[in-house]
């Protein structure tokens, strides 16, 4: 998450030496093929499916015993979740707002949808009652901890600090549509008296309750969406507690 909100590409891309930037990046960048695929990739379904999906791929206990038994697919396990990761974080925090970057409200969801995966995740590697993971038994389990311990602990990484940085980026998200809102309403002050100008800003109340109503709905929507399923979870793990 914070690499990605350095937004580090751009001095990546001109730290390279000139060569490998015509030679390999250019080409790769303009390839048709290659913008559709990332284009598809970057969708906001396909971007949450896959974040969500590598990391729960991997906590699957046949998957994760194998990738803690074997080298290159314990390196092909952190690749993985880092490209998603990076894939995911440098959509959230894109500064560019809709259409070039995800709408803001959509990026809200997107989190608040990652928040409930992390809660649902590790509340069930915290509550369960045998181990899942007895390869880790093999060289030993860090500080003396029990198997159940010591997974109850994993659970609890997932489970709390990872929602926080959900938490975290997701006042970072409103902190950013908030801005963009500045910046669209310093672009209204200097309008020019136009029928397009007066479409795009209400100069009456009435006309701009009626533009916001729609965004007002939605987000109030998606926060309620998320209300109830917190208060489903919070049930459901105390059922299951």
């Amino acid at each position: 998450m914070l690499i990605a909100l350095s937004w580090p590409s751009a001095f990546l891309i001109a730290g390279l030496p000139r060569s490998i930037r015509k030679t390999i990046l250019v080409p790769i960048l303009s390839s048709p093929p290659l913008r559709r695929g990332f284009g598809m990739i970057g969708h906001p379904a396909a971007a949450t499916i896959l974040f969500i999906g590598v990391l729960y791929f991997w906590q699957v206990p046949r998957y994760h015993d194998a990738a803690l038994s074997s080298e290159p697919l314990h390196y092909l396990m952190h690749v993985s979740m880092l490209a998603v990761g990076l894939l995911f974080w440098w959509k959230i925090f894109d500064p560019r707002p809709d259409p070039k970057g995800w709408p803001f409200g959509l990026r809200l969801m997107t989190l608040l949808i990652v928040i409930l995966s992390n809660i649902g995740l590790g509340s069930y590697t915290v509550l369960k009652a045998a181990v899942l993971y007895p390869a880790y038994d093999v060289n030993g389990r860090m500080y003396g901890f029990s198997g159940i311990a010591d997974e109850q602990f994993g659970g609890l990484i997932i489970w709390i600090p990872s929602s926080m940085m959900c938490l975290l980026a997701l006042l970072l998200t409103i902190h950013a549509m908030g801005l963009n809102e500045t910046r669209h309403e310093a672009t209204r002050l200097k309008w020019t008296p136009s029928n397009s100008a007066a479409m795009d800003y209400p100069t009456t109340g009435a006309a701009l309750i009626e533009k916001a109503r729609p965004k007002n709905k939605a987000m109030a929507l998606g926060f309620s969406i998320f209300s109830i399923s917190m208060f489903l979870a919070a049930i459901g793990i105390g059922v299951l507690a």
